[in-house]
Order: structure tokens, then sequence, then C-alpha cells
């Protein structure tokens, strides 16, 4: 069986960081954070995330400056999705991708290069399309943003040019 230790009472007025109200007659403790008295703090922290999503966005464009449609992904799927753009432009369908490498700040610089985009989709091993909400962002909702994910197993690179294909048609473009 399980054998447990004796409860041993502790004394936390030893402590003197300690948080536990207040004895009769003190005044009560308060968690105080020093940055929110100063006035200065909310703009210094402005500045300093927009000088982070200004200056740290990184992220890898192949191929997609020209492209039809941009595939966007990250990690495994991104090297399988530049399998497929190679595979896609040997067949004359111009296919490109952006690998985000940071997904805080999101490269939305990175869309900007993408004149002749028709329409973007994101390549996940997964069921969710967690980044498809990432990319309408960036793209400002202005394209259509698709999304081929898999569950079991890898992407398979002539299944996202096929997908690719499909969401062009699909669209008119």
């Amino acid at each position: 069986g399980v054998e447990l230790k004796d409860f041993v009472e502790h004394d936390i007025d030893q402590y003197d960081w300690a948080i536990r109200g207040c004895k009769a007659g003190q005044a009560p403790r308060k968690v105080q954070n020093v940055y929110y008295t100063n006035p200065q703090y909310p703009e210094f922290l402005r500045s300093k995330y927009q000088a982070i999503e200004d200056n740290e966005q990184r992220w890898e464009s192949y191929q997609a400056e020209d492209a039809d449609v941009v595939l966007v992904a990250y990690g495994i799927s991104s090297r399988i999705s530049k399998e497929a753009v190679n595979m896609a432009r040997a067949e004359g369908f111009k296919l490109g991708l952006i690998r985000p490498i940071t997904l805080w700040p999101y490269p939305v610089k990175a869309f900007e290069t993408c004149k002749n985009a028709k329409a973007f989709m994101t390549v996940e091993i997964n069921i969710l399309g967690q980044m498809v909400d990432d990319v309408k962002l960036a793209v400002e909702n202005k394209y259509p943003v698709g999304f081929y994910g898999t569950f079991f197993g890898l992407p398979e690179p002539e299944e996202i040019v096929a997908q690719a294909k499909a969401m062009l048609e699909k669209e008119g473009k």
C-alpha cells in the first residue's frame, strides 16, 4: 500500500515575503507591480512591441514572388511543400512557398512580395488549420486562404499540388 508522511504544519510567518493577509492590528500586505505605477510604462511597452513587430519578422520565401498560389508551411511541412513547388514548377504551374520562421511577430511582410498571388494555402500536419487565421490576417482577407492538413502521416507533394490546383479552379482564377 501507500504510506503517507505525517502532515507537519509550518509557520508561514517565518517568511517575510509571503502573502497571508494580516494579523490583527497590522496593515494588509499588497501585491504591487512597480511597472503599473509608472505612467510612461504603457507607451514604453507599445513602442517596444512595435519595434519587435517592425524588426524581428523572419521568414524564407521560395519562388513566391510570381506564384499564382502560395503555400504557407513550417517545419517538415515546409520541406515537403518546397518539393511540391519544384514539382509544380516543372509542370508549368506557378506555386510558391512562404516558410514563417517567427510565429510572433508573424511575418506579414513576407506576403507583401506576393504580387501575383491569387490564393494562399497553409500546409500543416494537423486537422485544425492552426495557421489559417494568421495568413488571413496577413493578407488582410483580400485573397482566398485554403488549408491542406494531414492527421495520419505526412503530406504528399503530389497531393499538395493537386489541392493547390483545385483551390485555384474553385476560386475561378
